[in-house]
C-alpha cells in the first residue's frame, strides 16, 4: 500500500498536488521519532554467575550430584508407559527442528513447568497456548496423560500453526 492510497483512505487529500510536501516511506519512520537505544553493561562478576562456587572440589561434587539425579530420571522414565510410536512421528519431528527444539530424552514425560519451558524457548506464550489448543498447559497434560514431552510440544506447536515441517 503506498502513501497516497492511505491518504485516500484517511480522508486527506485526494490529488498528489494536494499531499503535504514532507512524508515518509511507511516501512522506516524517521530517525527522530524513534527513542536512543540504552545499553546495559555486565559487570565482570555478574558473567561468571553469581553464587556459582569456585572451588573445584565442591564443582565436582555438584556434577556428581546433577549426574546421579539425571541418571535416576532416566530411570524412572524407562519405566513409565508413554506412548512412544506415532504415525506420524517424522511429521512431529519436524515441528520440533523447524521450532529449534531438540529434547534430549525422548522417554521424558510432559510435565506443566517443562511444557512451558520448552514453549517457552521456541516463542510460543501461554496465552498463544491456550488460544492454539483451546487448554492450559496444566489442563493439556491432565487431557494427554501418556504424552512424553516431544510428543506434547509438536502437537502445541502443530495447532500454534506458525511452525511448519520442512
Amino acid at each position: 500500500m503506498t502513501e497516497a492510497t492511505l491518504v485516500n483512505l484517511s480522508g486527506g487529500p485526494t490529488s498528489p498536488a494536494e499531499a503535504p510536501l514532507a512524508t515518509y516511506h511507511l516501512a522506516t519512520p524517521p530517525a527522530s521519532l524513534s527513542p536512543p537505544v540504552k545499553r546495559k553493561t555486565l559487570v565482570p562478576s555478574t558473567r561468571q554467575g553469581k553464587g556459582l562456587p569456585t572451588d573445584p572440589a565442591i564443582r565436582a561434587q555438584n556434577l556428581a550430584l546433577a549426574q546421579e539425579k539425571a541418571r535416576k530420571n532416566r530411570e524412572a522414565w524407562a519405566k513409565l508407559t508413554l506412548r512412544q510410536t506415532w504415525a506420524d512421528e517424522a511429521h512431529m519431528k519436524g515441528y520440533l527442528r523447524r521450532a529449534g527444539i531438540w529434547i534430549s530424552n525422548k522417554q521424558e514425560p510432559a510435565t506443566e513447568p517443562r511444557l512451558r519451558q520448552v514453549l517457552r524457548r521456541a516463542g510460543v506464550s501461554g496465552a498463544e497456548i491456550v488460544a492454539s489448543v483451546g487448554l492450559s498447559p496444566e489442563g493439556f497434560n491432565s487431557a494427554n496423560p501418556n504424552l512424553p514431552l516431544w510428543a506434547a510440544v509438536a502437537l502445541v506447536l502443530e495447532s500454534t500453526g506458525r511452525f511448519h515441517p520442512r
